[in-house]
């Protein structure tokens, strides 16, 4: 995560006070900025207990990405949020919103980056990535896989959202980020992710400044934002921020953002209590990406919590009633889902399952996916629309593999 104590731009405080200009209902903030024209790099110095992304207007546009999702202590450093195109030298507009709730923002500057490319459809050659293995596997397994042993546990969950329109010509991969460089270009939705070089997704399309993040092996998401995409009701999510599991500190930001529909999902690691993975990704051919699919997982590191789970449940349950092609209503989604949703209260709490003893695994699934639990294994195998291929995410006490 880039940060710096003193900064060239001009620091602008922000106070929201009769000299701050606000839109009619207070949820745009608005600054003047000065400056000599041309791209600039975004730095802010705030502080939050959870994550609290913010929307961003350059003059009277609003941009695809969020800044200020992070989740610092202090509000004494500055940290990069994002590149900017400001346009022909003079002032310009600038306008804040929160997503949901607003961090505590002491200031932000806009820093002249020289060397910028503004070249908005960049792709990278995959011969500037190296393939890396995993060598990790069953370190600390011991003290990991205690508490698992008391009961058959669901310790992991995967759903799946996004547009359903994707067609007979597309591409569907099973994901796994870890030990990998990623890349997005988006827009409105996310166009194209580019994993160690091969891209998925549409390669033409995106309006952003594309950065590549490389994601270390102990790296797991520590926040973000997930909904449909304004566009044509693809899944997209912006606002990614990682954490390194075994020293916990914060790393850089994944430069991904989107327009999302309400209701959104701010996912935070800490309050939820269990781990966010990315596990495959559903492209149309010439189309921005349309699916997404993601499993929690528990970690004994971190304390589940019910009542963010079922924030999360009631997110879920309307997302699968917007979508649904036998059109269902949220109280039918949720009836349909009820069983399931207790069964994962109880896993995720490691509390004993009814009716099954410790030396039983567990089954469940839809149509399109199944997932097998035993103990500390755990599998989710996905058949492809229209085929009978299938695609397999592997997971060991609640860690995927690649």
């Amino acid at each position: 995560m880039a940060q710096v104590q003193t900064i060239p731009g001009q620091i602008i405080p922000f106070v929201r006070n009769q000299d701050v200009d606000e839109d009619q209902d207070g949820s745009w903030v608005f600054f003047d900025v000065t400056h000599d024209g041309g791209v600039h790099d975004l730095f802010m110095a705030y502080e939050a207990e959870s994550s609290r992304p913010l929307r961003v207007k350059i003059g009277e546009v609003e941009m695809w990405v969020s800044v200020a999702f992070g989740k610092p202590t202090s509000a004494s450093v500055f940290l990069k949020e994002g590149t900017f195109d400001l346009g022909e030298a003079g002032t310009t507009r600038v306008g804040f919103k929160a997503v949901q709730e607003w961090p505590d923002i002491r200031a932000f500057s806009f820093v002249p980056e020289q060397h910028k490319s503004r070249s908005r459809r960049l792709h990278s050659n995959k011969s500037y990535f190296g393939n890396t293995s995993s060598d990790h596997i069953g370190k600390d397994m011991l003290q990991r896989s205690i508490r698992w042993n008391q009961s058959p546990t669901a310790i992991t969950f995967s759903f799946e959202f996004g547009s359903e329109n994707v067609g007979t010509d597309y591409e569907y991969q099973s994901i796994s980020l870890q030990g990998k460089s990623v890349k997005f270009t988006y827009g409105e939705a996310h166009d194209c992710m580019t994993l160690n070089g091969d891209p998925i997704g549409d390669q033409y399309g995106g309006e952003n400044f594309p950065e590549v993040t490389r994601i270390g092996e102990a790296d797991v998401i520590s926040s973000l934002a997930l909904g449909l995409s304004t566009y044509n009701g693809e899944a997209a999510f912006h606002s990614i921020a990682l954490q390194d599991q075994k020293t916990k500190q914060n790393k850089q930001r994944i430069l991904v953002g989107s327009v999302l529909q309400e209701p959104t999902w701010i996912y935070d690691r800490e309050k939820l209590g269990l781990n966010l993975w990315i596990t495959s990704v559903c492209a149309p051919s010439n189309r921005p990406i349309a699916r997404y699919g993601f499993t929690l997982s528990s970690d004994p590191t971190i304390d589940f919590d019910e009542k963010e789970f079922l924030v999360f449940w009631r997110w879920l349950v309307d997302i699968k009633s917007r979508t649904s092609k036998r059109r269902l209503t949220a109280e039918q989604v949720d009836d349909k889902m009820s069983p399931l949703r207790t069964f994962l209260i109880e896993s995720f709490s490691n509390s004993t399952v009814a009716h099954v003893s410790r030396n039983e695994g567990w089954l469940y699934g839809t149509r399109y996916h199944v997932s097998l639990t035993y103990d500390v294994f755990s599998l989710l195998l996905c058949r492809m629309p229209g085929s009978d291929e299938l695609k397999i995410t592997f997971f060991l006490d609640g860690i995927q593999y690649d």
